[in-house]
């Protein structure tokens, strides 16, 4: 972990603004630069030195104040407001508040930079040690989603796991809800390539133009080129995860491996227990799998070829990772990425999970 206060912070003398760098490229494995904390006083522009050939994004904690680009086009600023600033030293961000404009920025060097340059990946064998490593995530403060992907109503969504938690090249694994009659629309998978499986409720899903019934254990394939939707269609709230990943030659670790063999395809998961997810798709996703544990029983999560996120269904258990125990109940995700190892033990009323594995790019010294 990297843990950051901004009870002390660095003072520009010039205009008088406070800062903090919170992480910086050398804590982290990834492509960000730094994550820092501004604050503006009254009155006080910060405009874009130092900034040029970066990409960031500003995110407005507190205050007001206004965004000017190059072309003295300004754009208001409000809390929960994120402004994405493209490099250059055009552009200027003004504290209008009456007492200061607060802000988080997330810079980034440009892919066209990033392609270039070797991948940052960690010494595995000192730096980590697979101890304590997970990723949880609980159903609480899901967003609501109006007209997803152009469809109809308001759907509630929770990102669960996303690329910047892990090491393989996931997009994310995400939690959706729509409540009867609605829908989220008919749209394209021109880049990723994925997983729905329905937990709870029943609907139609469109693919490639015809409507398929879907309930409650069904996982639905979506290859490279596939345009799907799905309508709630039953008297219950309609519920789904997505696991959504990069596709065909996306992304480092994302096989260039062509379209022969892949197809949309719905399986009844509850009968099958396991999928192999080449059977249906180019990868990187490996399979998908129902598991039930009994009382005391226990499943290892073990993080060296391939990823793992693991969706709680019913039941109760505990995931234990080093000295780190979570309890487990229905809506819990943990995700275990590279190196980790998590140990899965079912509760006094047993615990059904769905888990889906993803390989992990050959550079990180997962699958060769």
């Amino acid at each position: 972990m990297i843990v950051t206060h901004i009870d002390s912070t660095s003072r520009s003398a010039d205009d008088d603004s406070t800062w903090r760098c919170l992480a910086r490229r050398g804590m982290l494995h990834s492509e960000c630069e730094a994550i820092d904390y501004l604050r503006l006083p009254p009155g006080v522009t910060r405009d874009g030195r130092g900034r040029e050939g970066v990409e960031a994004a500003w995110f407005v904690l507190s205050g007001c104040g206004r965004f000017t680009d190059g072309e003295e086009r300004s754009v208001p600023l409000q809390p929960g407001d994120l402004l994405f600033w493209s490099g250059g030293t055009s552009g200027s961000v003004h504290s209008d508040s009456t007492t200061a404009l607060e802000l988080l920025s997330l810079t980034m060097l440009p892919t066209e930079v990033t392609g270039r340059l070797p991948a940052r990946i960690p010494e595995a064998a000192w730096v980590l040690d697979g101890s304590d490593r997970m990723v949880v995530t609980t159903l609480d403060e899901p967003s609501d989603v109006y007209e997803m992907h152009g469809g109809e109503r308001v759907a509630r969504w929770k990102c669960l796991v996303r690329r910047n938690n892990m090491f393989g090249p996931w997009e994310a694994v995400e939690r959706s809800c729509l409540p009867p009659g609605a829908a989220s629309g008919t749209h394209l998978h021109s880049r990723t390539e994925q997983f729905d499986y329905v937990v709870s409720g029943s609907g139609v899903m469109t693919i490639n133009g015809t409507d398929n019934p879907v309930a409650a254990g069904d996982l639905i394939t979506t290859c490279l080129g596939t345009q799907h939707g799905i309508r709630n269609t039953g008297s219950d709230d309609l519920v789904w995860l997505v696991i959504e990943v990069s596709g065909p030659g996306m992304a480092p670790g994302s096989p260039d491996r062509g379209t022969n063999g892949v197809r949309a395809a719905i399986i009844n998961l509850r009968e099958a227990r396991e999928v192999d997810a080449l059977d249906y798709l180019a990868g990187p996703l490996n399979r998908a799998r129902l598991v039930r544990l009994d009382p005391l029983r226990t499943e290892s999560l073990v993080a060296r070829d391939e990823e793992h996120v693991l969706f709680t269904l019913s039941g109760s258990g505990t995931a234990r990772a080093g000295a780190t125990a979570v309890p487990l109940r229905h809506g819990v995700s943990v995700g275990v990425p590279f190196l980790g190892d998590v140990v899965i033990e079912g509760g006094p009323d047993g615990l059904e999970f769905f888990v889906v594995s993803l390989a992990i790019p050959a550079a990180v010294g997962g699958a060769k």
